[in-house]
C-alpha cells in the first residue's frame, strides 16, 4: 500500500468531528421526535364524574370487576359496593385483581392491596383511592369525580 492511499484509510480529526456533531444532532432529533411522538399517542385521560355500570344484580357478591376505560376495579362485598381506583399510589402503575390470591396487586413493584384498598405489601404509601357509590333504581353508579375515605398522610 501506497501512503496516500493509507492516509486515505485514517479517519482524520475533522471528520471524526463531523460525525460527531451529526450524532449528536440525531439524538437531539431523535429526543424531540419520541416527545412528539408520546405526545400524539397519549392515553386519552379518563372521563370524570358520575358512571352507571349496570345492575345490581350484574356483580356477585365477592366479584371484582376492572373497568379499565373508567379507571376503577368495582367490588362487591356482603354489605354493598366499593370502587377503587386502578392507580397505584406509588408511582401510579395500574393495578389489577389477581383472583388466585384474592388481592390488588401492582406489577411494577409489587405492591399489594386487599379488597378494601389497604396497603398490604410493598413500597405503595398509602391505600388506594376510594371513589363514591350509590345504587339508584337498582343501577350501580360510582362518581369518579369524588374520593371519600382518603388519609392524609
Amino acid at each position: 500500500m501506497r501512503r496516500d492511499d493509507a492516509a486515505q484509510d485514517q479517519v482524520g480529526r475533522r471528520q471524526l468531528l463531523r460525525w460527531g456533531w451529526v450524532a449528536a444532532a440525531l439524538v437531539v432529533l431523535g429526543g424531540q421526535l419520541w416527545l412528539l411522538l408520546r405526545l400524539f399517542f397519549a392515553p386519552v385521560r379518563k372521563r370524570r364524574g358520575q358512571v352507571v355500570v349496570g345492575p345490581v344484580e350484574r356483580f356477585a357478591v365477592g366479584s371484582v370487576t376492572h373497568f379499565w376505560k373508567e379507571g376503577f376495579l368495582l367490588v362487591r362485598h356482603p354489605w354493598g359496593f366499593l370502587a377503587l381506583s386502578q392507580q397505584c399510589t406509588h408511582q401510579k402503575c395500574t393495578v389489577d385483581y389477581v383472583p388466585a390470591e384474592g388481592i390488588i396487586l401492582c406489577p411494577c413493584h409489587d405492591a399489594r392491596f386487599s379488597l378494601m384498598g389497604e396497603v398490604l405489601a410493598g413500597p405503595a404509601p398509602r391505600p388506594l383511592a376510594r371513589y363514591a357509590t350509590a345504587v339508584r333504581d337498582g343501577q350501580v353508579v360510582v362518581d369518579t369525580s369524588q374520593k371519600w375515605g382518603q388519609r392524609t398522610f
